[in-house]
């Protein structure tokens, strides 16, 4: 069921989180106002959601992509003006 890349430690913390309270969790985030709150807020909001038992855990998935694979990257920009339009 798990990737193979991922240890014992991981596996076990990821089996104990409930389901119920990680959908609770993203419904209460989805019904903020971001609008009227701060980056700082908001990213404590979104570390409330994925962290179980005081834990917060990052998995990463190394990959291999042949020669010549493009990639893309997304920023916020500060205003309306775009950079580099062309």
């Amino acid at each position: 069921m798990f990737p193979e890349h991922m240890n014992k430690v991981h596996i076990e913390f990821l089996e104990k989180i409930d389901p119920r309270e990680l959908l609770q969790k993203i419904r209460r985030f989805r019904n903020l106002n971001l609008s009227v709150m701060t980056k700082e807020a908001i990213y404590n909001e979104i570390f409330h959601v994925l962290t179980f038992e005081g834990k917060f855990y990052y998995f990463t998935s190394l990959k291999n992509y042949p020669k010549g694979t493009k990639f893309f990257r997304t920023r916020i920009l500060d205003g309306a003006i775009i950079p580099n339009n062309n």
